[in-house]
């Protein structure tokens, strides 16, 4: 029963696509592919925590709505392929306890595998079918009401494939991302309401009209009810479809697959040429084959004028042709060339071939045209052709340099990959942690540039400069971490122009104590007063089994600020251990300038104190009992009354007039 029951839980998760199954190729297809990922400001991402229970309703404090919409956020987030195996587990109960149902059909997680395979079948349809069999069959005029027709049953599969499509589009869920979290929204009413709000909806239920009407059709055994102009409307409308398709076009013409390249699949950037000449012949045929049908329907439309029945015949075949008249037939290109009754295939290949010729401003003159209209199509052609040629040219150019630009980075990111691969083949590391070990290259490769460009600019830039963008960054973050939202503007002001800069991959101990973290000899005391931006830092509690993650914006190393309270009091670092869990935005200020300028203003000193003592995660971290924490606020009382009274002007506070340079 056991291991019936192991098996039915890892096929369930595979179905709702848990963050246990989510590799870089996932994420890759949800934000890029499917495009079914929104994020959201705090105040959206607070009621998305309401809505899946995770905190109070109405939060009564400060300190109360930061705490737990902390927690739940670390609850929600995305579990990190390095991480422990105690939040592995909890990570993947509650996958399955946001599960919901319902009778029949249960909705799916975008990142599915059921979901990611469907979607990329699609994706060949709307590439083959919808992009060139639809205009192809609409300008051929090809019979699509008799199942003895091969048309027909192509029509018939593809077009019940979209009206499934809608139905299963309604049927996925949505990520949804605030900072380092993110959830997935499985109710089946805001999945629907996304895909009708958000996705291609009202686009894709129209390509489905088409196929009601044929499936009437092909019900009553080729008897049509409708008129010729009907059909042509309806296999006009089945061309909508292609809206769709422009996504798929703009997903090859932007920069998706050098993002796949560097933190999807590494054999990607080792032939992105193949990718990129893959988009120019994509673009180029697509191009050229509208221009085709264009081309060849004017002259379809100008043989069928003269006999009234005002649109061609079905299966390719001209009016002349059938009537036996094809020398008494109107002059157009196709007379001109002498192919009017020829095959279908002949005539679409001179299409092309003129539309080729068109686009690359080649001109050998043997087709051209000979009416107004032809002319008409041919001048918009032109103008078209000579559009995307430019394009083509640009696109070469800039994909050339951009490939020079790059070869060296990939290079070195594919030597790495591959000295990894060969440690790991040669230590017989199990499959699932070598995942987890390339998808941590892949995020550390795909952040590490953005973050070290931020810290390399404000290492460039003088004092009052570095310092005043120090300022407008971290004040914001001041009323959001209850310790420090006692804290006057003007104490804060000088301390944050002394904050520097600092980035962390996941996995990096940032202060422990002597004989822990990472076992390397190392100790990194608490030397600083951190502030965590963004990402998440978990501190390591000794001698507990439950640590407390750290969930920025947040502070850590107030022990620095209480020693100058009470000079005995303990560092954290004794008894804790802080570690990156994620890419982590930090700012510092070294404890020497720290203890100076609150020893010399004693009023911030009590502002920082009170603030720390009245926040239940910071006391929990410092380890504060009530013993002490007692002591701690007679001291803080004693300070109070002696406390002079302040000065308007500090002498840390920079002036602002060195800023204005």
């Amino acid at each position: 029963m056991e291991g019936a029951e192991a098996l039915r839980r890892q096929r369930s998760l595979q179905m709702m696509g848990s963050l246990e199954e989510v590799t870089p190729a996932r994420n890759f297809f949800v934000r890029f592919v499917a495009q079914r990922e929104i994020e959201v400001n705090d105040s959206e991402w607070f009621e998305v925590l309401k809505r899946h229970g995770m905190v109070p309703e109405s939060p009564d404090s400060l300190a109360s709505s930061r705490k737990s919409v902390a927690d739940a956020s670390t609850k929600l987030s995305e579990r990190i392929p390095y991480g422990t195996p105690e939040e592995e587990d909890v990570a993947e109960r509650d996958t399955i306890k946001r599960r919901r149902r319902i009778p029949i059909v249960e909705v799916l997680s975008p990142f599915s595998i059921y979901y990611c395979v469907w979607q990329y079948f699609m994706m060949i349809v709307d590439f083959t079918y919808t992009a060139f069999w639809v205009p192809y069959s609409v300008v051929f005029v090809l019979e699509d009401c008799h199942w003895n027709s091969p048309t027909a049953v192509v029509d018939f599969l593809a077009g019940w494939a979209f009206v499934l499509d809608v139905i299963v589009n309604l049927r996925v869920g949505y990520v949804i991302v605030h900072n380092f979290s993110r959830t997935v929204e499985l109710d089946w009413r805001r999945a629907g309401l996304f895909y009708i709000l958000r996705g291609t909806f009202f686009v894709d239920a129209l390509a489905t009209i088409p196929v009601y009407m044929q499936t009437v059709c092909l019900a009553t055994y080729g008897n049509d009810p409708f008129s010729s102009y009907g059909q042509i409307l309806m296999q006009i409308m089945r061309m909508l479809r292609l809206v769709r398709f422009l996504k798929t076009l703009r997903l090859l013409t932007s920069d998706a697959l050098d993002v796949a390249s560097v933190t999807v699949k590494r054999w990607m950037g080792g032939r992105m040429i193949v990718f990129q000449m893959i988009n120019i012949v994509i673009l180029y045929l697509l191009t050229a084959h509208m221009m085709a049908c264009a081309w060849y329907f004017t002259a379809a439309i100008e043989d069928a004028q003269p006999s009234g029945a005002g649109w061609p015949p079905v299966d390719g075949k001209f009016q002349s042709c059938l009537d036996g008249t094809e020398d008494d037939a109107p002059v157009t290109w196709l007379t001109s060339a002498g192919i009017l009754c020829a095959n279908n295939g002949v005539k679409y290949m001179a299409a092309f071939y003129f539309s080729t010729m068109t686009i690359t401003t080649v001109g050998y003159g043997d087709i051209s045209a000979t009416t107004t209209a032809e002319q008409a199509v041919a001048t918009v052609m032109m103008f078209v052709g000579a559009i995307f040629f430019g394009y083509l040219v640009s696109t070469t150019t800039l994909f050339l340099e951009k490939v020079s630009s790059q070869k060296e980075e990939l290079q070195i990111y594919n030597d790495k990959i591959d000295l990894v691969d060969s440690w790991v083949r040669n230590r017989g590391i199990p499959k699932k942690l070598n995942m987890k070990i390339r998808s941590f290259y892949s995020i550390v490769w795909s952040k590490s540039a953005d973050l070290e460009n931020e810290k390399k600019i404000l290492q460039e830039l003088p004092f009052p400069l570095r310092a005043a963008a120090a300022e407008h960054i971290t004040t914001p973050l001041l009323k959001e971490v209850l310790c420090l939202s006692h804290v006057p503007d003007r104490h804060w002001q000088n301390l944050s122009r002394r904050f520097r800069a600092e980035w962390y991959p996941p996995g990096k101990f940032i202060a422990h104590s002597e004989g822990r973290g990472s076992g390397e000899g190392l100790k990194p005391d608490m030397d600083s007063l951190w502030l965590l931006e963004r990402g998440r830092v978990m501190c390591v509690k000794q001698g507990e089994s439950r640590n407390v993650s750290l969930n920025g914006p947040q502070v850590f190393g107030c022990s620095l600020i209480l020693r100058v309270l009470d000079p005995n009091f303990p560092l954290e670092t004794s008894f804790n251990t802080y570690m990156s869990t994620t890419p982590v935005w930090l700012w510092r200020v070294n404890k020497e300038y720290l203890e100076t300028y609150l020893a010399d203003n004693p009023a911030a000193l009590v502002s920082f104190c009170e603030g720390v003592l009245m926040d239940e995660l910071q006391t929990k971290i410092q380890g504060i009992d009530s013993t002490r924490s007692d002591g701690l606020l007679n001291k803080l009382q004693r300070m109070k009354e002696n406390l002079p009274p302040e000065e308007e002007a500090s002498p840390y506070t920079v002036s602002t007039r060195a800023i204005k340079m």
